[in-house]
């Protein structure tokens, strides 16, 4: 192997075969940027060599197209900032019309008067003849420009009929020395693929060795890439890009050139993992939808099931008014049931979808407790369940996001009642810890139960979505296995933690923490509270706006039982033209349904709102709807109505909501 003498491509001989020209382009601080160019530059240029500096840059500026003129001003200050830069744009030619140009350039640093930059200039537009596509593939011998040298480790020049290879930029790959000087072609690519490639890639290497099979990929593809690590150097690929062919069309001369990847290959790979993982969730996703639609299905149809077939059963008992108390009451608990899981299903859909907040407030310490204790008090009483409650919570007044965290205490309280035998004991410890943040306290909750409690394999899924311990209590309906699932998010949303330990036949405990703002006793307001009197809403008047009847009907004669007096409007067009029609103050509310035939529920509101009548237009409206979300009741309120109840009506929410109007 031979490194000096003639086997060394000149500069001048380098850029004649590969067609591309040099340029010089100098902006003066006060004069008018001049363009100079070498005879192969004024050829790409479509430009003659007796033009001025000045209006062969002219002539360049104007021929950039409109696309690319942002991308060429980015260059030329890419070049001023960093002191070299490369750019692809297109050009029009005076007769060629629109090419691609590879332009690359490096900064004089020693020029005093403005800015001076020395570049190439290169067509890299495919093209059908011969000429054009060998330039083509050409693109990457600007290695042996001073301009780009950093853009390659390293250049070669094969030559296919001399067997031989000339070096052209070797950097510290190949240095010139005894050692490498009588190494074959052959022995030189395998020194270095032994050296610098590593083990798993030095196989796919093995082709820059292999004449014939180079040719062959070569003509097949019209290039050859090959990408290989390297300890030092990260992710490279190696380039062969024929540079002549001869008069049988065969490949004799090849322009092999290596190119550090490192940052666009790790790019690459992780896009790569990330469409391996977002294919494993999609899986994963679609795992859960079916196993969540046969859930829901089963759980669906147990209370269904339930609710018809003790359906029929009173149709045959009609003149047996305890079985049908016995049926109906059955019927009322398959209905709960199938409300509740019908509610967390809505619920765990707005907490994965992210529409889940917190809505905290000062809140009077120890109120939760008095009320857990007050809610489940008949459940303690029937299965003779003592209950002991302690609370070591020196802080009266914090913040708490109330809704939630009584759900929390619910779905706890209720699961250790539910399988806590007469006769068992359950003890609710509340404990004030210290917290890293100021102005903040870590209150901690510990339920516990000396009821069936649950296996060791069943603990790890305990907050999975529909996960249940398969035991059997009876032949009552089991829980719809979200709750603690909804205790779980719910926690996390607050910042908090929950554990829980439990052993078969010996019970269960539960040791939440979450951190709470302390509040002032200046921020705390209690609300006014009133105790309903139904004896009031009789002979007052609703303007019912209903388009399903039988919803419309159970709503009529619910309210009626309270002496109400209910108007149904089966649309939101006949509930305004009802409410235009009718005398001033004629009716005391509107209960609206939202999605309705003609006009839906915020339009008539809207209408409503905007009537001439005072009486009228300030009437108040309040959304009757299933549609239950917080954002429904927020929704609710920006169409102008005053407050929203969700189905299924739950009659006392009414009757305050009414109390409140009337108050």
């Amino acid at each position: 192997m031979n490194f000096s003498g003639n086997k060394v491509l000149t500069a001048p001989e380098t850029l004649k075969r590969a067609s591309i020209g040099l340029w010089t382009l100098e902006i003066p601080t006060i004069d008018h940027p001049r363009l100079y160019a070498d005879e192969m530059m004024n050829k790409l240029l479509g430009s003659s060599e007796d033009i001025s500096p000045e209006d062969r840059y002219d002539g360049w500026v104007a021929g950039i197209y409109e696309e690319s003129q942002q991308a060429a001003a980015d260059y030329i200050e890419r070049i001023t900032k960093e002191g070299k830069g490369e750019v692809v744009y297109t050009w029009a030619h005076p007769t060629r019309g629109k090419l691609y140009i590879r332009c690359s350039g490096f900064k004089d640093e020693n020029c005093t008067d403005g800015l001076r930059l020395y570049g190439y200039h290169q067509e890299v537009t495919a093209v059908k003849s011969e000429e054009e596509a060998a330039t083509d593939r050409l693109r990457y011998k600007d290695s042996v420009l001073k301009a780009v040298t950093s853009s390659y480790i390293a250049a070669w020049v094969f030559d296919l009929k001399r067997d031989t290879i000339d070096m052209i930029r070797g950097g510290d790959f190949v240095n010139k020395n005894d050692e490498l000087a009588n190494l074959s072609p052959k022995e030189l690519i395998q020194y270095l693929i032994d050296k610098y490639v590593a083990h798993e890639d030095k196989e796919i290497m093995q082709v820059f060795k292999h004449r014939e099979e180079l040719l062959e990929e070569l003509k097949g593809n019209g290039t050859i890439a090959r990408e290989y690590r390297d300890a030092n150097r990260g992710w490279c690929r190696v380039l062969g890009i024929p540079v002549n062919i001869d008069e049988n069309q065969d490949i004799d001369v090849i322009l092999v050139a290596v190119q550090r990847i490192d940052s666009e290959k790790k790019v690459e790979l992780k896009r790569q993992e990330q469409l391996e993982a977002a294919y494993k969730a999609a899986e994963i996703a679609n795992r859960a939808k079916t196993n969540f639609l046969l859930n829901m299905s089963h759980d669906i149809r147990t209370p269904m099931n339930v609710i018809l077939g003790f359906g029929k059963l009173m149709e045959k008992s009609l003149d047996n008014p305890k079985l049908i108390g016995e049926y109906l009451n059955k019927i009322m608990t398959a209905g709960d049931y199938l409300l509740s899981l019908i509610n967390n299903v809505l619920e765990m859909a707005r907490i994965d979808s992210g529409k889940t907040t917190l809505d905290e407030a000062p809140y009077k310490n120890g109120t939760l407790a008095l009320e857990l204790r007050s809610i489940f008090e008949d459940e303690l009483k029937k299965k003779n369940i003592e209950l002991q409650i302690n609370s070591d919570i020196t802080a009266k007044y914090i913040y708490m996001d109330s809704v939630k965290l009584r759900e929390i205490h619910l779905n706890l309280m209720s699961n250790a009642i539910k399988y806590t035998p007469k006769g068992g004991h359950i003890r609710l410890d509340l404990k004030e810890l210290p917290y890293d943040k100021e102005g903040y306290i870590l209150v901690e909750a510990k339920l516990s139960d000396d009821g069936i409690g649950m296996s060791k394999e069943f603990l790890p899924t305990i907050f999975d979505e529909f996960s249940r311990e398969r035991f059997s209590v009876g032949n009552q309906i089991q829980g719809t296995g979200l709750g603690l699932a909804i205790v779980k998010k719910y926690i996390d949303l607050m910042g908090g933690t929950i554990e829980v330990e439990s052993e078969l036949g010996k019970g269960t405990t539960f040791t939440f923490r979450i951190p709470h703002r302390l509040a002032d006793e200046k921020d705390f307001h209690c609300k006014d509270e009133f105790k309903l009197d139904t004896t009031s809403f009789a002979g007052k008047r609703i303007l019912l706006a209903e388009d399903n009847d039988l919803n419309a009907e159970i709503a009529i004669d619910i309210l009626s039982e309270y002496g109400i007096i209910v108007d149904r409007a089966s649309d939101g067009v006949i509930c305004v033209d009802m409410l235009t029609k009718a005398k001033p103050n004629f009716y005391d509310m509107i209960l609206m349904d939202v999605q309705m035939p003609n006009m839906d529920g915020y339009k008539a509101t809207h209408a409503i709102r905007h009537m001439e009548d005072e009486s009228k237009k300030n009437i108040p409206i309040f959304a009757m709807t299933a549609n239950a979300f917080e954002e429904d009741r927020q929704n609710a309120i920006k169409a102008g109505m005053n407050g929203h109840l969700a189905k299924p009506i739950e009659i006392n929410k009414v009757l305050e909501a009414l109390a409140g109007v009337l108050k």
